[in-house]
């Protein structure tokens, strides 16, 4: 079984707020200028999302759930690769690492 399509509400909400917006940031992969905060926030995002993901795929596959333990797992080699990618600098770096991480450790 195929697992649904990839959206988020934040996706919904960035769309239904400026189509124009959503295009650069989603289609074209354009983003604001990183800052701490963002930086911070953005990488709890991309925790939550990795250990949503990885609840539906188990779902579908019939697989035990990720834990809470996993969750900090992600998030301890996310931080550790935006660090490594020069702190708040190339985040985008610093999520490809730590999914790759994530991978081959689920």
């Amino acid at each position: 079984m195929q697992a649904p399509i990839d959206i988020s509400f934040t996706m919904l909400d960035q769309y239904s707020r400026c189509p124009a917006c959503f295009y650069m940031r989603q289609v074209l992969g354009l983003g604001e200028a990183p800052t701490t905060a963002l930086s911070t926030g953005g990488m709890i995002h991309q925790a939550l999302e990795w250990y949503g993901r990885a609840w539906r795929d188990a779902d579908v596959e019939g697989d035990d759930p990720p834990d809470a333990g996993a969750l900090a797992a992600f998030g301890r080699r996310l931080f550790d690769a935006q660090l490594r990618a020069g702190g708040e600098g190339d985040a985008a770096r610093g999520r490809r690492a730590a999914g790759d991480a994530g991978a081959r450790r689920r």
